[in-house]
């Protein structure tokens, strides 16, 4: 699942991927034979990245579920368009298919689908195995492959040569699968940050890397990273989720932290905030917005099976499933999370405006301050909060601190 340039797209478990516009209408088209296992849309230009086929790292059960999310939502169209099953849930009776695909999403070929410009067979050079995770760098110049076995392939091209480099073994494998790939720029470098379930290091891929040597490494943190628990902010650092707190990176040592108590299942970014999901003492998926910068909990959601199908039901394939979060992806102003039980939700901000009333019925007037700057609101009104303020400290009695607040009116 992934989100840019205006559009919403979404790989299933039968090869088909779907990409809906603001208005939330949906096409459809045949991406890969079997499965999806990875989408990313670019930022800087119209093209979308798939893997798909070859290995599938997912548990059976989950598997199944997809497969039945995946054959729910189609048209009947689309559902004469899937093949029937594999044999095997874990690779195509075709052998190594693994691909990696780069589509043209304002174009199309003679069949309306996007035009495909080029496709990487991933594993041409090294042993099969599933792909856990994947990332792209915005110049499209070099694509990373996680792999389960710990693995990490690194295919480069040469813009100016208008050729390909051959994949370079970035990491050979080990125990721990790879639950994290993102690519990065910090002070004009270009890093990768890869995150396995023992630790997480920092990769310079810079032009000595590019010219065919391999990238230097460092090694930030010895602590396993949990699927989807990894993501890049603007500024270029590294956020992990960790059960204890969120940590940031920089690409040469540890920076902040932030302590968000809870087993955490996807981290993001979304405008100015930090997207946290975890699961709570119940044993409930939360979704949390952290506003770093003003300190407070912008918003904060937990799924309950509240969008309940027809008949009482608590999800449209099966009354007791507990509703997890499975992805999470920001587009058109809005945070999108897909549930384990096919539904997609959408969370929309309200303006600076309704956020700063629900600070004053709560009497948060600091917090409301320090939105209001940071909101570029004007001086007059900024000027009210302080007076309001004032207001509520002298009705309380505290004398002092109300003439410090009308103080900074002047």
């Amino acid at each position: 699942m992934s989100g840019n340039r205006g559009l919403l797209v979404i790989g299933d478990a039968s090869g088909l991927i779907h990409m809906a516009n603001r208005q939330l209408e949906t096409r459809a088209f045949r991406a890969h034979d079997h499965f999806v296992s990875h989408v990313i849309m670019m930022k800087k230009a119209n093209l979308l990245v798939s893997i798909g086929d070859g290995k599938d790292p997912r548990d059976p059960e989950l598997i199944k579920a997809s497969k039945a999310i995946a054959d729910a939502s189609r048209t009947q169209a689309q559902q004469d368009e899937v093949p029937q099953p594999s044999p095997s849930l874990y690779m195509s009776p075709l052998g190594s298919t693994a691909l990696v695909k780069i589509w043209r999403t304002d174009q199309q070929d003679r069949d309306g689908k996007p035009k495909l410009l080029q496709q990487i067979k991933i594993f041409a050079k090294f042993p099969e195995e599933a792909v856990t995770a994947f990332s792209v760098s915005d110049d499209l110049a070099q694509i990373a492959v996680g792999l389960l076995n710990g693995a990490i392939i690194l295919f480069r091209s040469d813009a100016k040569r208008r050729s390909d480099k051959p994949p370079l073994l970035l990491q050979p494998a080990t125990q721990y699968p790879v639950t994290s790939l993102h690519f990065a720029t910090k002070l004009n470098v270009p890093t990768l940050y890869a995150a396995t379930k023992r630790g997480l290091t920092c990769y310079h891929c810079d032009d000595s890397s590019k010219s065919g040597g391999m990238p230097r490494s460092v090694v930030l943190d010895e602590r396993g990273v949990a699927l989807h628990c990894g993501a890049v902010s603007e500024d270029g650092d590294m956020a992990v989720g960790q059960s204890d707190a969120v940590y940031f990176y920089t690409p040469e040592d540890r920076s902040v932290c932030f302590g968000f108590d809870g087993d955490k299942k996807y981290l993001g970014f979304f405008k100015q905030y930090l997207l946290v999901a975890h699961v709570d003492p119940r044993g409930r998926h939360q979704v949390n917005l952290y506003d770093l910068q003003n300190k407070f909990i912008a918003f904060n959601w937990t799924l309950t099976n509240t969008a309940k199908g027809g008949g009482g039901g608590g999800g449209r394939f099966g009354d007791d499933a507990a509703e997890e979060i499975r992805h999470v992806v920001s587009e058109f102003g809005a945070v999108f999370v897909q549930s384990s039980l096919g539904y997609v939700y959408r969370l929309l901000e309200v303006d600076t405006t309704s956020k700063l009333d629900i600070l004053f019925r709560k009497h948060l007037y600091s917090i409301a301050i320090s939105l209001a700057f940071s909101s570029n609101y004007d001086l007059t009104s900024i000027m009210d909060i302080f007076r309001a303020y004032g207001d509520h400290l002298y009705q309380k009695g505290d004398f002092d601190g109300s003439l410090r607040q009308y103080a900074r009116t002047i």
